[in-house]
């Protein structure tokens, strides 16, 4: 893969993570932000994938802020 593809995905990633933060915070419904979900776990679909390939670790930090991210927007939308 070119560099500018992972560049192009992992800003799509960090926006994408900076904007389900804000959603979590902001305490909105889980409803505005299923595509924003989708969209994500896309990237980290990506990101996985390429990591694998590469053998970087970079991957099990990633994985564990997006479980950790999807998780806690599932629990506060299910408690609110």
């Amino acid at each position: 893969m070119p560099k500018y593809f992972k560049v192009i995905f992992l800003m799509a990633y960090a926006i994408l993570y900076v904007k389900l933060l804000i959603d979590i915070l902001t305490s909105k419904p889980l409803f505005i932000s299923i595509p924003l979900h989708m969209l994500f776990l896309i990237c980290l679909l990506f990101i996985a994938l390429n990591n694998y390939k590469n053998r970087n670790t970079t991957f099990f930090l990633v994985f564990i802020s997006a479980t950790l991210l999807v998780s806690v927007s599932f629990i506060k939308s299910t408690l609110i």
